[in-house]
């Protein structure tokens, strides 16, 4: 990973991938996102053949 790399984060629903986000920002990480809804909402929105847990 390199501070001009483009980095996706996520977790289960989202908000402890905004957390690691917010975080990789303040250490000088310029192209962070944070997948919205984590992967419980990708799970259910885009790829159905992933299983929900």
């Amino acid at each position: 990973v390199t501070p001009g790399g483009e980095i996706v984060v996520y977790c289960h629903w989202g908000m402890r991938g905004l957390d690691a986000a917010f975080l990789l920002q303040q250490l000088g990480f310029k192209s962070v996102r944070s997948l919205v809804g984590g992967i419980d909402r990708w799970a259910q929105e885009i790829d159905t053949d992933i299983l929900r847990y």
